[in-house]
């Protein structure tokens, strides 16, 4: 999806309150929906939509869009939007929790989202409906959370690649009751892990592949795979002796297990005898 208003086509440029200000006067004089989003009457950013065509304005120079009116504003006036969503500036956001929480965009284009420096992304897609999720373009080197991700959302083909997730200590809660067709969970990189609670709780994924998981440092696992209904799970040749707990970590889980951890198979031939 190109800059239908030909601004900020390039990385260099900084999407300050000047040029998003002329932005806003050339999108309404064509004719273009335009919403303004201002905290304090201090201009943020704006959506510009013209039919399905969707472009997320974000200023350069904010540092924080969590728990302030600024990210209540940008998740609301996207919530009622669909087609197509590209997202333009953010170059010194260090958070984005929620940003598109409840969304039903068909397509996101991160091509022009500029954050290098996020450290937060909880909630971040939570509750969304989408036919494909490309995450190949989003910055997340330096992101450390990423609770509640994908919680409850509903996606056909979620493609994470190589998503750099290395500085990831929190997984929780990552795809708790969601519903997602496709997905290839061997590029997912864990080796900061440290806690993964409800992590797949009440998941639909077909099947969990996570023996290239690095769970080297993960120590919380409670309630990981609760009521997951994966046919199967794959754990390989992981080794769990030094998770420090994993409470109800397979509670009501009915699919098939492979793993070659002691702890972890006892557990679940409880859970498979309790739900005879």
């Amino acid at each position: 999806m190109s800059d239908m208003l030909g601004f900020v086509q390039s990385n260099d440029i900084i999407l300050d309150n000047a040029k998003l200000e002329r932005i806003i006067l050339k999108a309404k004089f064509v004719g273009y929906s335009v919403k303004e989003i201002r905290v304090n009457d201090e201009l943020r950013g704006c959506i510009v939509s013209k039919d399905k065509d969707n472009i997320l304005y974000i200023l350069d120079t904010i540092e924080r869009l969590n728990n302030n009116k600024a990210l209540v504003d940008i998740c609301e006036g996207l919530r009622d939007l669909t087609g197509k969503l590209r997202i333009v500036g953010g170059r010194n956001l260090i958070s984005t929790s929620r940003l598109f929480e409840s969304c039903q965009f068909e397509e996101y284009d991160f091509s022009g989202f500029k954050a290098e420096n996020i450290v937060e992304m909880k909630n971040m897609f939570a509750y969304i409906h989408t036919y494909e999720l490309n995450l190949y373009e989003l910055k997340t080197d330096k992101v450390e959370d990423m609770e509640g991700m994908f919680y409850m959302a509903s996606i056909l083909k979620l493609s994470i690649g190589c998503t750099n997730t290395d500085k990831v200590t929190n997984f929780d809660k990552f795809f708790a009751y969601s519903i997602i067709c496709n997905i290839d969970l061997e590029n997912l990189r864990t080796p900061s892990a440290k806690s993964m609670r409800k992590m797949f709780m009440m998941s639909n994924i077909k099947e969990l592949n996570l023996r290239k998981f690095d769970i080297s440092k993960l120590e919380y696992m409670d309630n990981m795979f609760e009521s997951c209904n994966a046919d199967k799970i794959d754990l390989g040749n992981l080794d769990f002796s030094n998770v420090k707990s994993m409470n109800s970590v397979l509670y009501q889980y009915k699919g098939k297990l492979v793993t070659v951890d002691e702890k972890l198979l006892r557990l679940y031939k409880i859970s498979m005898r309790a739900g005879m």
